[in-house]
């Protein structure tokens, strides 16, 4: 059907639905979850409590500046309160709307044992298989069997959208590796406490909001169908 001004009924309506084809943005969004000095890691310990973590040259994370006991704790943590026992915690939230979350993860690592989890479950640990123990809250080691994944990908176990997740990771310092109790610094120059990871928690955003290019879009698309039609009720 040719409306008065020679203009196809039909072209008109593809038009306005090409502009409203725009309103729907669908973009990738990525949180980074690595233990670099741009993420907000907490840490738990030696008397602190939630404490902006303490970043080393090499990409970990610790309770002191130095990962050593003459560093300088992180607020709120001394010495004299220091058990062996911290924990890191960084939180990421999926956006409402988007779908499709992934946290992946890689080299993970620790001095000297450690375990990830997310939201409470145990999705990674520090040191290759193994017996040994384990101190997973600020209490005496257990035994606990290293299964040894330093790497992987989740895609379940997340909160709903516009829930936090926590990260978590506990960390146990020995200075004999995955076996003996969890302690305070045995020496000054060669008993580090740190940990690392490299990570990235990514979904699909289809929120629905148009950039501003696509609300343009929309309206160029919707101006010859609203012309068209207040012609049709004048004739």
């Amino acid at each position: 059907m040719t409306n008065a001004f020679g203009f196809k009924s039909t072209t008109i309506l593809r038009t306005a639905v090409l502009g409203l084809v725009f309103l729907s943005v669908v973009s990738a969004g990525t949180i980074n979850l690595s233990t670099v000095a741009a993420d907000p890691w907490l840490i738990t310990g030696a008397g602190a409590t939630n404490a902006a973590a303490k970043f080393q040259a090499d990409n970990s994370i610790s309770i002191t500046s130095t990962a050593l006991s003459g560093g300088t704790f992180v607020t709120g943590g001394t010495l004299a309160n220091f058990d062996g026992f911290w924990v890191a915690t960084l939180s990421f939230t999926l956006p409402v709307g988007a779908t499709a979350p992934s946290l992946s993860f890689s080299g993970f690592g620790a001095d000297d044992r450690a375990v990830l989890e997310l939201n409470g479950v145990i999705i990674g640990e520090s040191s290759a298989a193994g017996a040994g123990s384990m101190s997973l809250t600020d209490v005496a080691a257990t035994a606990f069997t290293f299964a040894g994944p330093t790497a992987g990908t989740r895609t379940t176990g997340f909160n709903a959208a516009g829930v936090a997740n926590t990260l978590t990771i506990i960390v146990n310092n020995t200075n004999t590796g995955i076996t003996g109790a969890t302690r305070t610094f045995q020496s000054s120059t060669a008993d580090f406490t740190g940990a690392i990871l490299t990570g990235s928690f990514t979904f699909t955003d289809a929120a629905g909001v148009p950039e501003p290019a696509s609300a343009s879009l929309l309206l160029i698309g919707l101006a010859p169908l609203a012309y068209w039609l207040r012609k049709k009720r004048s004739c």
